[in-house]
């Protein structure tokens, strides 16, 4: 535990507004549209041990950096941390004199913090799905669907 403190420290930054720790475990499950992990470049003596329950891997993760580089590409992002229950996230950003927001945001942090996916990688999706609201929607509401493509 010693070792797991030191690491949670070194992923907090005092000067971002957000900082909170997110405990977990890494997901091994097969899910739509998300390959599994034994279609990762990992050891196949890690994978054994994953999938025959000789090893759970642990993940802590800090959204703040995210949050960070979100509100860096214009992002309004907005968090709330409840004493129980799910924590809740605002993702908004101005396009062509509209706002668009991004729903269902903690399945966004889940395949950062359980599968492996880069967060740059998410907000160039967001990037590129904004970039085509006001060709699509002209001014209308509008529900945009993302589909996840894993690359390696």
């Amino acid at each position: 535990m010693a070792r797991t403190r030191e690491r949670v420290s070194t992923i907090c930054d005092p000067a971002l507004p957000d900082n909170s720790i997110l405990f977990s475990e890494l997901e091994y499950g097969v899910r739509i549209g998300i390959p599994p992990l034994f279609w990762f470049p990992c050891d196949t003596d890690f994978l054994e041990k994953i999938y025959f329950m000789r090893a759970i891997v642990g993940t802590i993760y800090n959204p703040a950096h995210f949050f960070s580089a979100l509100r860096e590409r214009g992002y309004d992002v907005h968090t709330e941390y409840p004493k129980s229950g799910t924590p809740k996230f605002e993702i908004r950003k101005t396009v062509s004199k509209d706002i668009a927001a991004i729903e269902g945001f903690n399945f966004f942090l889940g395949l950062i913090q359980h599968r492996f996916m880069r967060e740059a990688k998410i907000i160039e999706s967001f990037d590129a799905a904004l970039a085509q609201v006001p060709e699509l929607v002209s001014g209308q509401a509008a529900r945009l669907q993302l589909s996840v493509v894993h690359f390696f």
